[in-house]
């Protein structure tokens, strides 16, 4: 029984990170259109949360991949 109890685990899991890039996408994609306006949170906050998901968990190709396309994406803004 363990086996199945930990693959639903790993299956729920890669939801919550899926869930979790998501959300991140969406608040920077929402970030960076706003042009002049003043970020609700500085983009260091978004890159620091997509280097904790690389650092801290499994991930599997796809969700690496996203996660590298998000830090580029923003790599070409600045914090002041």
């Amino acid at each position: 029984m363990a086996p199945k109890r930990r693959r639903k685990f790993l299956s729920h899991e890669l939801r919550s990170i899926d869930g979790e890039i998501a959300h991140i996408r969406f608040a920077i994609e929402w970030e960076l259109s706003e042009g002049d306006s003043a970020p609700v949170l500085a983009i260091a906050y978004w890159r620091q949360r997509l280097l904790d998901l690389l650092g801290g968990r499994s991930l599997i190709a796809n969700q690496r991949d996203a996660i590298f396309g998000l830090l580029k994406r923003i790599e070409q803004y600045d914090d002041f």
